[in-house]
């Protein structure tokens, strides 16, 4: 118990460091000083357990500041090479290509170059692109900029994104290398395809988003209702799409002479595919790691206990890239989310007893009120306004998400292979059920 004491306390003042020298610069000096001081405190007062947690936090307080410190330095702060001049270099597309609605495609391109040293934004008008082709570049380099409220630059960097080029001349050079993600890339370019071949285009871009991951797809006028109707999420890979697939899962498995706890890390491990099938992005491996702490705390019953694995996946995840504490605003959201289900897990019986429980309807409205509830500063602060409907819309549309998923997820597959299915008319009627519903909230 005095070790998961020590190392929350850790956790809690990494993170809180971390955060506070996002927005209130310290100088690193003086931090080091101060952990320095504090780690002789730790020492000092060991036995007195209050007094030892306190000066661990603060110790952990100063490293997660000078943290933040090295990574905002290393592309924010930093004076970059050739920002405002015509340059030409060779690069390698390292992300899939963002294609959207509007024809616009986004690359990500690792350039070889003496010069510059990070990643740079391409935004192509044309052309067929996949992850792992190399590319000439030939454009002017620009530094992002920040509009509406939105910190553009801080949210390019969490990715080492440090250059924007937009109507720029692509050429490709006829190689591909190939790796682990050069062939996810092709599997979900063929599932791609079975969507679109499939559907019309409508239910095909909705399926797309939500089973891909690939929100551009929409047409702008989409992206809106469903914002209005508090639905933006579901078209998202996140933390809400892998745990319905997680249930999904297990339950299914359940269905097997297996312990829950068997069938649970069988279904983790089945997300986890899923996740790399779709890219494995970092959203989406935040995503599975938040539903494995929701899975630890449904499992064990013991909030304290998942409180503090979720505080140690949150602060690994920060530690790995300290800028998504700040510029990630679905690492936030996900992150509350998940702390106001568990908090309020215990007392989803005692509080929604008029609820039916039929269907798993309580743990639905449960698990919606909890997580609204406690990402509600988040989107007040980020977006400025709340939808009022938002609960409502979003019963009856999570309420059927999983049949919704599951018929994507077959119509890719089936697609794919070109096989005709009787599933494809199922899912064309559930995504205008969707379409309806966000365009009555909207």
């Amino acid at each position: 118990m005095k070790f998961a004491n020590i190392l929350s306390a850790g956790c809690i003042g990494f993170l809180f460091g971390a955060l506070w020298y996002s927005f209130f610069s310290v100088e690193q000096l003086v931090a080091v000083i101060v952990g320095v001081v504090m780690g002789s405190g730790t020492v000092l007062f060991f036995k007195f357990e209050r007094a030892r947690n306190v000066f661990v936090g603060l110790c952990f307080c100063c490293v997660g500041m000078v943290a933040f410190y090295g990574a905002e330095n290393n592309i924010l702060k930093t004076e970059l090479y050739g920002v405002g001049e015509e340059v030409e270099f060779k690069g390698r597309i390292v992300e899939t290509p963002d294609a959207r609605a509007d024809g616009r495609t986004f690359l990500v391109v690792l350039p070889d170059h003496e010069r510059i040293k990070h990643r740079v934004r391409i935004t192509a008008y044309s052309g067929l692109y996949k992850i792992g082709e190399d590319v000439t570049v030939k454009g002017l380099l620009q530094e992002p900029q920040d509009f509406s409220g939105f910190e553009y630059r801080g949210w390019l960097a969490k990715q080492d994104i440090g250059y924007v080029m937009r109507g720029v001349e692509v050429e490709r050079l006829g190689t591909r290398r190939t790796s682990a993600h050069t062939i996810l890339s092709d599997v979900r370019s063929k599932l791609r395809e079975g969507i679109t071949n499939s559907l019309p285009p409508y239910s095909a871009s909705l399926y797309r988003a939500m089973v891909l991951g690939e929100r551009g797809a929409l047409d702008k006028q989409t992206q809106e209702n469903l914002q209005k109707a508090g639905l933006s999420h579901i078209v998202a890979i996140s933390g809400m799409h892998i745990a319905i697939l997680f249930f999904v899962v297990f339950f299914f498995v359940s269905a097997f002479p297996l312990s829950r706890t068997h069938a649970g890390v069988i279904a983790l491990c089945c997300i986890a595919l899923y996740a790399f099938m779709v890219g494995g992005s970092a959203s989406v491996v935040r995503a599975c790691l938040m539903v494995g702490v929701f899975f630890l705390a449904e499992r064990f019953g013991r909030p304290h206990n998942s409180l503090r694995v979720l505080l140690l996946v949150a602060a690994f995840m920060v530690a790995l890239n300290p800028l998504i504490i700040r510029y990630d605003i679905g690492f936030q959201l996900s992150f509350a989310a998940v702390f106001g289900i568990i908090l309020a897990l215990p007392l989803h019986d005692k509080l929604l007893f008029f609820v039916s429980e039929k269907f798993g309807l309580r743990s639905l409205v449960g698990v919606s009120l909890s997580a609204q509830a406690a990402t509600l500063p988040l989107v007040l602060t980020h977006f400025g306004a709340f939808p009022v409907w938002g609960i409502v819309s979003n019963i009856l549309v999570v309420s059927i998400l999983p049949v919704v998923l599951v018929a994507g997820i077959a119509t890719a597959l089936l697609g794919a292979v070109g096989v005709p299915s009787w599933f494809f008319g199922s899912s064309f009627l559930l995504a205008e059920y969707v379409r309806s519903i966000a365009l009555w909230f909207s």
